[in-house]
Protein backbone atom coordinates (compact mmCIF):
# COMPACT_ATOMS: atom_id res chain seq x y z
CA UNK A 1 0.00 0.00 0.00
CA UNK A 2 1.39 3.47 -0.85
CA UNK A 3 2.64 5.36 2.18
CA UNK A 4 0.08 8.12 1.66
CA UNK A 5 -2.79 5.64 2.22
CA UNK A 6 -1.69 4.35 5.63
CA UNK A 7 -3.35 7.24 7.53
CA UNK A 8 -6.59 6.38 5.74
CA UNK A 9 -6.17 2.72 6.73
CA UNK A 10 -5.77 3.75 10.37
CA UNK A 11 -8.89 5.92 10.15
CA UNK A 12 -10.90 3.01 8.73
CA UNK A 13 -9.66 0.61 11.41
CA UNK A 14 -10.25 3.06 14.25
CA UNK A 15 -13.66 4.08 12.89
CA UNK A 16 -14.90 0.50 12.52
CA UNK A 17 -13.48 -0.48 15.91
CA UNK A 18 -15.45 2.37 17.50
CA UNK A 19 -18.63 1.45 15.61
CA UNK A 20 -18.25 -2.18 16.67
CA UNK A 21 -17.67 -1.20 20.31
CA UNK A 22 -20.76 1.02 20.20
CA UNK A 23 -22.75 -1.77 18.56
CA UNK A 24 -21.76 -4.29 21.21
CA UNK A 25 -22.40 -1.82 24.00
CA UNK A 26 -25.52 0.02 22.89
CA UNK A 27 -26.75 -2.00 19.88
CA UNK A 28 -29.00 0.39 17.94
CA UNK A 29 -30.02 2.68 20.81
CA UNK A 30 -28.64 5.77 19.05
CA UNK A 31 -30.05 6.85 15.71
CA UNK A 32 -26.71 6.76 13.79
CA UNK A 33 -26.06 3.25 15.09
CA UNK A 34 -29.52 2.11 14.07
CA UNK A 35 -28.92 3.29 10.51
CA UNK A 36 -25.37 1.90 10.30
CA UNK A 37 -26.42 -1.48 11.66
CA UNK A 38 -28.95 -1.87 8.84
CA UNK A 39 -26.01 -2.20 6.44
CA UNK A 40 -23.65 -4.23 8.64
CA UNK A 41 -22.72 -6.70 5.89
CA UNK A 42 -21.31 -3.87 3.79
CA UNK A 43 -20.18 -1.59 6.60
CA UNK A 44 -17.41 -3.86 7.91
CA UNK A 45 -16.22 -5.18 4.54
CA UNK A 46 -13.42 -2.56 4.08
CA UNK A 47 -11.66 -3.90 7.18
CA UNK A 48 -10.34 -6.79 5.10
CA UNK A 49 -8.39 -4.43 2.84
CA UNK A 50 -6.82 -2.86 5.92
CA UNK A 51 -6.08 -6.21 7.57
CA UNK A 52 -4.49 -7.81 4.51
CA UNK A 53 -2.40 -4.71 3.80
CA UNK A 54 -1.29 -4.45 7.44
CA UNK A 55 -0.26 -8.12 7.61
CA UNK A 56 1.56 -7.89 4.27
CA UNK A 57 3.46 -4.81 5.48
CA UNK A 58 3.99 -6.33 8.97
CA UNK A 59 2.25 -3.41 10.61
CA UNK A 60 1.13 -5.48 13.56
CA UNK A 61 -0.53 -2.78 15.71
CA UNK A 62 -2.81 -1.89 12.78
CA UNK A 63 -3.49 -5.57 12.09
CA UNK A 64 -4.38 -6.17 15.73
CA UNK A 65 -6.79 -3.23 15.68
CA UNK A 66 -8.47 -4.58 12.55
CA UNK A 67 -8.94 -8.18 13.73
CA UNK A 68 -12.08 -7.70 15.93
CA UNK A 69 -14.01 -5.97 13.11
CA UNK A 70 -12.85 -8.63 10.65
CA UNK A 71 -14.03 -11.43 12.95
CA UNK A 72 -17.35 -9.64 13.42
CA UNK A 73 -17.76 -9.37 9.66
CA UNK A 74 -17.05 -13.09 9.32
CA UNK A 75 -19.79 -13.81 11.85
CA UNK A 76 -22.18 -11.78 9.70
CA UNK A 77 -21.35 -13.19 6.27
CA UNK A 78 -20.53 -16.85 6.90
CA UNK A 79 -23.86 -18.16 8.32
CA UNK A 80 -25.98 -16.90 5.38
CA UNK A 81 -23.56 -18.63 3.02
CA UNK A 82 -24.08 -22.04 4.62
CA UNK A 83 -26.90 -24.44 3.64
CA UNK A 84 -29.96 -24.19 5.87
CA UNK A 85 -32.17 -27.11 6.80
CA UNK A 86 -35.49 -26.01 8.30
CA UNK A 87 -37.24 -28.09 10.98
CA UNK A 88 -39.26 -30.91 9.35
CA UNK A 89 -42.75 -30.01 8.17
CA UNK A 90 -45.95 -31.98 8.73
CA UNK A 91 -49.28 -31.41 7.03
CA UNK A 92 -50.37 -29.13 4.22
CA UNK A 93 -48.51 -25.95 3.29
CA UNK A 94 -49.90 -22.43 3.37
CA UNK A 95 -48.32 -20.07 0.85
CA UNK A 96 -47.84 -16.46 1.91
CA UNK A 97 -46.74 -13.50 -0.22
CA UNK A 98 -45.60 -10.20 1.30
CA UNK A 99 -45.10 -7.25 -1.06
CA UNK A 100 -44.43 -3.55 -0.60
CA UNK A 101 -46.14 -2.00 -3.62
CA UNK A 102 -44.46 1.44 -3.47
CA UNK A 103 -47.22 4.00 -3.27
CA UNK A 104 -45.68 6.13 -6.06
CA UNK A 105 -44.94 3.15 -8.33
CA UNK A 106 -44.58 4.54 -11.89
CA UNK A 107 -45.79 1.43 -13.78
CA UNK A 108 -47.62 -1.02 -11.50
CA UNK A 109 -48.79 -3.59 -14.05
CA UNK A 110 -45.66 -5.79 -13.90
CA UNK A 111 -45.73 -6.02 -10.10
CA UNK A 112 -49.49 -6.62 -10.12
CA UNK A 113 -48.92 -9.53 -12.52
CA UNK A 114 -46.17 -10.93 -10.29
CA UNK A 115 -48.49 -10.85 -7.28
CA UNK A 116 -51.23 -12.61 -9.25
CA UNK A 117 -48.81 -15.21 -10.68
CA UNK A 118 -47.43 -16.02 -7.21
CA UNK A 119 -50.76 -17.77 -6.52
CA UNK A 120 -50.35 -17.50 -2.75
CA UNK A 121 -53.05 -18.45 -0.26
CA UNK A 122 -52.47 -15.30 1.78
CA UNK A 123 -51.20 -11.96 0.42
CA UNK A 124 -49.86 -9.17 2.63
CA UNK A 125 -49.64 -5.81 0.87
CA UNK A 126 -47.97 -2.64 2.10
CA UNK A 127 -48.34 0.91 0.68
CA UNK A 128 -51.83 0.24 -0.70
CA UNK A 129 -52.96 3.58 -2.16
CA UNK A 130 -56.23 4.41 -3.98
CA UNK A 131 -54.32 4.22 -7.28
CA UNK A 132 -52.94 0.78 -6.43
CA UNK A 133 -56.37 -0.39 -5.28
CA UNK A 134 -57.80 0.63 -8.65
CA UNK A 135 -55.03 -1.18 -10.54
CA UNK A 136 -55.47 -4.39 -8.53
CA UNK A 137 -59.24 -4.20 -8.77
CA UNK A 138 -59.09 -3.75 -12.56
CA UNK A 139 -56.95 -6.88 -12.85
CA UNK A 140 -59.40 -8.88 -10.75
CA UNK A 141 -56.88 -9.40 -7.98
CA UNK A 142 -59.42 -8.94 -5.21
CA UNK A 143 -61.67 -11.52 -6.85
CA UNK A 144 -58.82 -14.04 -6.71
CA UNK A 145 -58.56 -13.50 -2.95
CA UNK A 146 -62.22 -13.06 -1.95
CA UNK A 147 -61.50 -12.65 1.78
CA UNK A 148 -59.68 -9.55 2.89
CA UNK A 149 -59.23 -6.53 5.09
CA UNK A 150 -57.91 -3.30 3.56
CA UNK A 151 -56.75 0.07 4.79
CA UNK A 152 -56.31 2.33 1.76
CA UNK A 153 -54.39 5.57 2.29
CA UNK A 154 -52.99 8.41 0.24
CA UNK A 155 -49.61 8.07 1.96
CA UNK A 156 -47.19 5.13 2.19
CA UNK A 157 -49.03 3.30 4.94
CA UNK A 158 -51.99 1.65 3.29
CA UNK A 159 -52.20 -2.05 4.08
CA UNK A 160 -54.14 -5.17 3.15
CA UNK A 161 -54.50 -8.83 4.05
CA UNK A 162 -56.00 -10.88 1.22
CA UNK A 163 -56.89 -14.52 1.73
CA UNK A 164 -58.40 -17.45 -0.11
CA UNK A 165 -59.42 -18.87 3.26
CA UNK A 166 -62.25 -17.24 5.21
CA UNK A 167 -61.20 -14.60 7.71
CA UNK A 168 -62.59 -15.45 11.13
CA UNK A 169 -61.67 -12.01 12.44
CA UNK A 170 -60.13 -8.93 10.84
CA UNK A 171 -59.29 -5.41 11.90
CA UNK A 172 -56.64 -2.76 12.44
CA UNK A 173 -53.58 -2.89 14.67
CA UNK A 174 -52.17 0.56 15.36
CA UNK A 175 -48.43 1.22 15.47
CA UNK A 176 -47.36 4.77 16.37
CA UNK A 177 -50.56 6.17 14.89
CA UNK A 178 -50.34 4.08 11.72
CA UNK A 179 -52.98 1.39 11.07
CA UNK A 180 -51.69 -2.09 10.28
CA UNK A 181 -53.94 -4.98 9.25
CA UNK A 182 -54.48 -8.14 11.23
CA UNK A 183 -56.77 -11.15 10.91
CA UNK A 184 -57.24 -14.77 11.94
CA UNK A 185 -58.00 -17.78 9.78
CA UNK A 186 -58.76 -21.43 10.50
CA UNK A 187 -56.07 -23.64 9.00
CA UNK A 188 -55.10 -27.25 9.61
CA UNK A 189 -57.38 -27.48 12.63
CA UNK A 190 -55.91 -24.43 14.35
CA UNK A 191 -56.52 -20.71 14.57
CA UNK A 192 -53.75 -18.84 12.78
CA UNK A 193 -53.17 -15.15 13.54
CA UNK A 194 -51.93 -12.91 10.71
CA UNK A 195 -50.29 -9.50 11.13
CA UNK A 196 -49.16 -7.26 8.26
CA UNK A 197 -46.60 -4.67 9.39
CA UNK A 198 -45.06 -1.54 7.88
CA UNK A 199 -43.06 0.52 10.37
CA UNK A 200 -41.80 4.04 9.89
CA UNK A 201 -38.34 4.11 8.27
CA UNK A 202 -35.65 5.44 10.64
CA UNK A 203 -34.48 8.14 8.24
CA UNK A 204 -34.46 10.91 10.87
CA UNK A 205 -33.87 10.90 14.62
CA UNK A 206 -37.59 11.61 15.18
CA UNK A 207 -38.63 8.77 12.87
CA UNK A 208 -36.07 6.48 14.51
CA UNK A 209 -37.73 6.93 17.90
CA UNK A 210 -41.13 6.06 16.38
CA UNK A 211 -39.53 3.19 14.47
CA UNK A 212 -38.22 1.66 17.72
CA UNK A 213 -41.57 2.25 19.43
CA UNK A 214 -43.33 0.45 16.60
CA UNK A 215 -40.96 -2.51 16.70
CA UNK A 216 -41.36 -2.74 20.48
CA UNK A 217 -45.14 -2.99 19.97
CA UNK A 218 -44.64 -5.70 17.33
CA UNK A 219 -42.34 -7.61 19.69
CA UNK A 220 -45.00 -7.36 22.41
CA UNK A 221 -47.58 -8.75 19.94
CA UNK A 222 -45.24 -11.67 19.18
CA UNK A 223 -44.57 -12.48 22.84
CA UNK A 224 -48.24 -12.21 23.77
CA UNK A 225 -49.15 -14.85 21.22
CA UNK A 226 -46.13 -17.01 21.91
CA UNK A 227 -46.92 -17.01 25.64
CA UNK A 228 -50.51 -18.03 24.85
CA UNK A 229 -49.32 -20.82 22.55
CA UNK A 230 -51.03 -19.26 19.51
CA UNK A 231 -49.89 -19.99 15.96
CA UNK A 232 -49.10 -16.86 13.94
CA UNK A 233 -47.52 -15.45 10.81
CA UNK A 234 -46.21 -11.90 10.78
CA UNK A 235 -44.99 -10.34 7.56
CA UNK A 236 -44.24 -7.05 5.93
CA UNK A 237 -41.77 -4.22 5.58
CA UNK A 238 -40.29 -3.82 9.04
CA UNK A 239 -37.67 -1.30 7.85
CA UNK A 240 -35.31 -3.29 10.06
CA UNK A 241 -32.47 -5.58 9.05
CA UNK A 242 -31.69 -8.89 10.80
CA UNK A 243 -29.09 -6.98 12.84
CA UNK A 244 -31.77 -4.85 14.53
CA UNK A 245 -32.33 -5.18 18.27
CA UNK A 246 -35.88 -6.29 17.43
CA UNK A 247 -34.71 -9.71 16.28
CA UNK A 248 -32.93 -10.27 19.56
CA UNK A 249 -36.09 -9.21 21.39
CA UNK A 250 -38.20 -11.89 19.70
CA UNK A 251 -35.62 -14.68 19.85
CA UNK A 252 -37.24 -17.80 21.22
CA UNK A 253 -40.76 -16.51 20.53
CA UNK A 254 -40.73 -16.54 16.70
CA UNK A 255 -38.55 -17.66 13.81
CA UNK A 256 -37.47 -15.63 10.81
CA UNK A 257 -38.57 -17.61 7.75
CA UNK A 258 -35.42 -16.61 5.87
CA UNK A 259 -33.19 -17.84 8.69
CA UNK A 260 -35.00 -21.19 8.56
CA UNK A 261 -34.94 -21.88 4.83
CA UNK A 262 -33.45 -18.98 2.86
CA UNK A 263 -30.24 -19.19 0.86
CA UNK A 264 -27.82 -16.28 0.89
CA UNK A 265 -28.50 -12.82 2.28
CA UNK A 266 -32.03 -12.38 0.92
CA UNK A 267 -31.66 -8.64 0.30
CA UNK A 268 -35.01 -6.99 -0.48
CA UNK A 269 -34.20 -3.26 -0.58
CA UNK A 270 -33.55 -0.83 -2.34
CA UNK A 271 -34.11 -3.05 -5.40
CA UNK A 272 -32.11 -0.80 -7.72
CA UNK A 273 -34.26 2.26 -7.03
CA UNK A 274 -31.85 4.10 -4.73
CA UNK A 275 -28.01 4.16 -4.84
CA UNK A 276 -27.66 2.62 -1.38
CA UNK A 277 -26.23 -0.67 -0.06
CA UNK A 278 -28.61 -3.62 -0.06
CA UNK A 279 -30.39 -4.74 3.10
CA UNK A 280 -33.02 -7.30 4.10
CA UNK A 281 -35.82 -5.10 5.42
CA UNK A 282 -38.80 -7.32 4.48
CA UNK A 283 -39.52 -10.34 6.64
CA UNK A 284 -41.92 -13.15 7.33
CA UNK A 285 -41.89 -14.45 10.90
CA UNK A 286 -43.62 -17.60 12.10
CA UNK A 287 -44.49 -18.99 15.51
CA UNK A 288 -42.31 -21.79 16.85
CA UNK A 289 -44.94 -24.46 16.12
CA UNK A 290 -44.62 -23.65 12.42
CA UNK A 291 -41.81 -24.19 9.95
CA UNK A 292 -40.97 -23.16 6.41
CA UNK A 293 -40.75 -25.46 3.43
CA UNK A 294 -39.31 -22.75 1.16
CA UNK A 295 -38.84 -19.01 0.87
CA UNK A 296 -37.86 -17.02 -2.22
CA UNK A 297 -37.27 -13.36 -2.99
CA UNK A 298 -39.30 -12.10 -5.94
CA UNK A 299 -38.57 -9.41 -8.52
CA UNK A 300 -40.75 -6.51 -7.39
CA UNK A 301 -40.36 -4.66 -10.69
CA UNK A 302 -40.61 -0.90 -10.18
CA UNK A 303 -40.86 -1.06 -6.39
CA UNK A 304 -38.01 -0.28 -4.03
CA UNK A 305 -38.74 -3.58 -2.27
CA UNK A 306 -38.68 -7.14 -3.51
CA UNK A 307 -41.53 -9.40 -2.37
CA UNK A 308 -41.19 -12.59 -0.36
CA UNK A 309 -43.07 -15.81 -1.05
CA UNK A 310 -43.06 -18.39 1.74
CA UNK A 311 -44.43 -21.90 2.06
CA UNK A 312 -45.42 -22.36 5.71
CA UNK A 313 -46.37 -25.68 7.32
CA UNK A 314 -46.82 -27.17 10.75
CA UNK A 315 -43.64 -28.22 12.51
CA UNK A 316 -43.44 -31.93 13.22
CA UNK A 317 -43.54 -32.68 16.91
Amino acid sequence: MPRILWPAAWLVAIGLALVLAARLGAHDAAWPLLVLNQFSVHLYAPIWIVLVAAVAAKRWPLAALAIPAALWHLALVVPPSLPRTPPPACGAALSVLSANLLMVHPAPDALAEEIFAADADVVLLQELSPRWEAVLDARGLFDGWPEGWRVVREDSFGSAILSRLPLDTAGDFELTGLPQTQATISWEGRTLALLNVHTLPPRTAEYAALHREGLDAVAAWVHERADAGDAFILGGDLNASPYSRFFGDIAGAADDAWELAGQGFGFTWPNGIFPLPSARLDHVLVSRDLTVRSIVVGTGAGSDHRPLRVEVAGRCR
